[in-house]
């Protein structure tokens, strides 16, 4: 007959057991972040457990599918034998899951004897490892999640030991938090993804709307150019300068574009080269008229430089498309401790507390600024242009 896990020092003993649950919980929740992998954070997931049960000798984190309510993947562990969470896997895609199908259809925690339960054709690799590692039975908890099973938590204890209810819930407890976690990367996964088109996209419009014309007006230009050679050289000279004002044009918007594609770019060229680079893309494409006070490189992290860029970003793209402006005017100035991007234009204004779907990128440098901890002011009115400022203390008055 096995032992229940209890601690032989009574009363005590247990309260110190809880305490190490505890500390654990509270760790594999902080430990919860969208910086590192999925599966690095399972791995610390499965050694937490083992090391706050004192009795567990390895614990597996494993992910369902939710099609067909059986566990699929192993997303961490720790204790396993060397090569097991290939060797699991394996048996799972060739012979199916039903040692752990159980839990995760009916979402109910279970304590399995695996004498029996590893002689399922296609688990004699598994089993072969079990034996070694002296695995007798496992406590395997289904990952809920809105009602849902999304996954197992399974645990391997010894022949002297065997999962009681305090440890049964503190293994639904963990399993509780991963359950979140997995849904939280999943949906940051889908979301990241979405983000990659939509920014694709965007590039795919920019190339057609600018460079793509561009290339065919000096295409057209050429051949002009060529015709004229022949019955008036002289008049070559105009469709000579516009092939050049479009090859400026298209050699401004590769150069954004460019930029835009290389994560690493504002870090290594600062933000000043980066505006002035939106600035010429912006003149060349809508001949408009900016004008510049960008004298210094702020002494900013480079997530408050990634803010302003892209703020002043949306701001032209914005003015140059909906505000019918003639001039533009971009500054950035530091005074007392306050650092200041202002972009003002001269045309046609809008109502601020009003909803235009032109300007639905006010929202996202509202959220931007936001997190940066600075503030966004807009002052507009019909027919008196625009100005859109952020304003950030980087030091004491």
């Amino acid at each position: 007959m096995t032992a229940a896990i209890n601690d032989p020092d009574g009363a005590a003993g247990a309260l110190w057991r809880r305490v190490r649950e505890l500390e654990a919980i509270a760790r594999i929740a902080s430990n919860f972040t969208f910086e590192q992998p999925l599966e690095s954070m399972m791995a610390e997931v499965a050694r937490e457990v083992v090391q706050a049960s004192g009795s567990a000798l390895t614990c597996i984190v494993g992910l369902g599918d939710r099609k067909t309510k059986l566990v699929s993947h192993v997303l961490g562990s720790y204790g396993a034998p060397e090569n097991f969470d290939e060797t699991l896997e394996k048996a799972w895609r060739t012979a199916g899951t039903p040692v752990v199908s159980g839990p995760m259809q009916n979402r109910k925690a279970q304590v399995m004897e695996l004498g029996e339960m590893l002689k399922v054709p296609g688990y004699e690799d598994v089993r072969a490892a079990q034996l070694r590692a002296g695995w007798a039975r496992m406590a395997v908890i289904p990952m809920i999640y809105r009602a849902e099973a999304v996954g197992l938590i399974i645990v391997a204890y010894p022949e002297s030991a065997t999962p009681d209810t305090p440890e049964i819930a503190f293994l639904e407890a963990i399993s509780n938090q991963v359950a979140v976690a997995v849904e939280n990367a999943r949906l940051f996964e889908r979301a990241q993804a979405a983000a990659v088109v939509e920014e694709r996209q965007r590039l795919s419009r920019e190339l057609h709307d600018s460079v793509s014309q561009a290339l065919y007006g000096i295409s057209l230009g050429a051949q002009t150019a060529r015709e004229m050679l022949s019955v008036d050289p002289p008049g070559v000279a105009e469709p000579i300068e516009y092939i050049v004002s479009l090859a400026e044009l298209g050699l401004a918007e590769m150069r954004a574009l460019i930029f835009e594609l290389r994560p690493d770019a504002l870090a290594s060229e600062g933000l000043l080269p980066s505006l002035q680079r939106q600035v010429a893309a912006l003149k060349a494409r809508h001949r408009l008229t900016v004008e510049t006070d960008l004298a210094f490189e702020p002494d900013v992290p480079l997530s408050t430089k990634e803010m302003l860029y892209r703020v002043a970003q949306q701001a032209l793209n914005n003015t140059a498309k909906h505000a019918r402006a003639s001039t533009i005017s971009i500054s950035l100035t530091e005074r007392r401790g306050v650092l200041t991007l202002t972009v003002r234009d001269d045309g046609q204004g809008f109502e601020v507390a009003s909803h235009y779907p032109g300007h639905l990128g006010l929202t996202s440098m509202r959220e931007r600024v936001g997190r940066e901890g600075g503030t966004l002011t807009i002052r507009s009115s019909p027919g008196d242009g625009c100005t859109i400022a952020v304003e950030l203390t980087i030091s004491p008055e």
